[in-house]
């Protein structure tokens, strides 16, 4: 048996981007700054992260760089052939649930009250 889970708290990069699938369906994508150590040896992990669905719409309108979130998701990994011909891989979390623990910026629009909203 084997278990696929990942829980992270940190900061967004950027506001997230949000496209819509041929079929519809909507695709956020952000990258979350995670702090690991502390003192001389913290050091900031940048994590690919992809929401989709109500999620996506939810968190484009909710969020944006710099808001502290909390994303609970799986990982998983896009693969690809670069021009070269190269296979190239990349990690990310696709999330289940992010939840806003603070708003910064969009915080004075008056759209968002509660501080702790998740989606």
């Amino acid at each position: 048996m084997s278990t696929n889970c990942v829980i992270l708290t940190g900061r967004l990069g950027k506001a997230p981007e949000i496209r819509t699938t041929p079929s519809g369906k909507s695709v956020g994508v952000f990258t979350l700054a995670v702090d690991r150590g502390y003192g001389d040896k913290k050091k900031t992990l940048w994590v690919n992260v992809e929401v989709w669905n109500k999620t996506a719409e939810a968190v484009a309108r909710m969020v944006t760089k710099g808001n502290r979130v909390t994303v609970v998701g799986d990982l998983d990994e896009d693969v690809w052939k670069d021009k070269e011909g190269n296979e190239r891989r990349r990690t990310k979390v696709v999330a289940q649930s992010v939840d806003i623990i603070d708003f910064a910026d969009k915080q004075a629009d008056g759209d968002n009250t509660d501080s702790d909203a998740p989606f």
